[in-house]
């Protein structure tokens, strides 16, 4: 476990992967899938992350948000192909 009784990082991710099938269409998603990426990309999980990252920009590209999400999906990806 990890400080103060939090959940291991392994199992955010399933929790928040289910949660991502129930809630969908708002802010929450896209909040979601950001945080969702955040602890691929923490456990090495790089494909999920960008697939995650995708998911949010393509589904939400009105959000003022989204070219953060661009960005990041191009530095993740530089880091592992560049």
């Amino acid at each position: 476990m990890e400080k103060h009784n939090r959940i291991e990082r392994k199992e955010a991710i399933v929790e928040l992967e289910k949660l991502r099938f129930v809630w969908r269409g708002d802010r929450f998603e896209f909040d979601l899938l950001r945080r969702l990426a955040a602890l691929y990309i923490e456990q090495g999980i790089y494909r999920n992350a960008l697939q995650a990252l995708r998911n949010a920009a393509e589904n939400y590209r009105n959000y003022d948000d989204t070219p953060q999400v661009l960005e990041q999906m191009a530095s993740v990806f530089s880091r592992l192909y560049l």
